[in-house]
C-alpha cells in the first residue's frame, strides 16, 4: 500500500512538472511566434528586452525582495543593453 501512494505521489509531481514545462516553454514559444507575425520582430524583441525589468519591479514592489547592489549592477548591465545607439 505504501509503495503504491508514493509511486502515486511520483507520478503526480512528474504530471505537474510536464505540465508546468508545457506552458512555461512550450506555449511561450508559441506567443513568441504569434507575437512576431502579428506585431513584427523589432516590438516583440523590445518586449522581451523589457521583461526582466517587469520581473525587477515586481520582485520589489510586491514581494518585498531586497536590493543589493549586484541587483544594481546587473540592472546597468541589461540597461546598457537594451539602450539604443
Amino acid at each position: 500500500m505504501a509503495c503504491t501512494i508514493v509511486f502515486t505521489l511520483n507520478l503526480l509531481s512528474i504530471s505537474l512538472t510536464l505540465l508546468l514545462g508545457y506552458v512555461a516553454y512550450g506555449l511561450s514559444i508559441f506567443l513568441y511566434v504569434t507575437a512576431q507575425r502579428q506585431t513584427g520582430a523589432a516590438k516583440t524583441s523590445t518586449f522581451y528586452a523589457y521583461s526582466p525589468f517587469v520581473g525587477v519591479f515586481i520582485s520589489i514592489t510586491i514581494f518585498f525582495e531586497l536590493t543589493r547592489y549586484c541587483h544594481y549592477l546587473n540592472g546597468s548591465t541589461f540597461l546598457s543593453s537594451i539602450y539604443p545607439e
